[in-house]
């Protein structure tokens, strides 16, 4: 999980808030009883995908504009109890997060996997601390190090079997590469000023740092 540098909401989703104070999430996209919805939803998704570098808020895929649903950390759901509706439109409650699995796929995780489920040990990737949770190997697998990262790998099933295979075919690559390549991939993978990031970016940056990948 990579720590998210909230910027500030996007104009046209604030507006669109502020014109209907009574909207719900469900309402975004409904032009025809609140115009400009979906210039508002538009707007909201894009500065998410932004903010995000184009990596799903917690397990790190790659994600893009049409491929991505978006999250509530705290739950939307109105029949929960306790209740985070009034959090349903509120931006530093809303993520990026991959999209569900396909028919017939029953390894599901991130935002799929949690639902409605919430518990306060869980991980916010809006802490700046975030990673300091989480552990991974060169088998593509992710481990809490402590009671919080334990509790959020398996609320969001991050250790997913579809998961630890795509983290171990990434870091087999890097492990392929001779050194001037293995460089160059790292210092583009791992470029924090890219509009994008490299896929799993914490995990090849701790295995990277820890002397463990090449």
């Amino acid at each position: 999980m990579k720590h998210i540098v909230k910027q500030a909401e996007p104009a046209d989703f604030s507006n669109w808030k502020s014109t209907y104070p009574d909207a719900e999430y469900e309402d975004l996209g409904n032009n025809v009883a609140f115009p400009g919805a979906s210039n508002a939803k538009r707007a909201l998704r894009s500065a998410l995908l932004a903010e995000q570098h184009g990596l799903c808020c917690y397990c790190e895929t790659r994600i893009d504009d049409g491929d991505f649903h978006v999250e509530h950390f705290r739950p939307k759901d109105r029949h929960r109890v306790p209740s985070f509706r009034p959090l349903q439109l509120e931006y530093s409650n809303l993520h990026a997060c991959c999209r569900r699995m396909p028919a017939g796929i029953s390894d599901e995780y991130c935002g799929h996997k949690k639902e409605n489920e919430f518990d306060d040990r869980l991980v916010s990737p809006l802490e700046p601390d975030c990673e300091i949770h989480f552990t991974y190997d060169i088998n593509g697998h992710i481990a809490g190090t402590d009671e919080r990262g334990t509790e959020t790998v398996r609320i969001l099933n991050l250790d997913s079997v579809l998961l630890s295979t795509s983290r171990k075919r990434l870091i087999e690559e890097f492990e392929g590469f001779d050194d001037e390549e293995y460089t160059a991939e790292i210092h583009r993978h791992l470029d924090a000023d890219a509009a994008v990031y490299g896929e799993f970016y914490t995990t090849i940056r701790y295995l990277h740092e820890a002397g463990k990948l090449h």
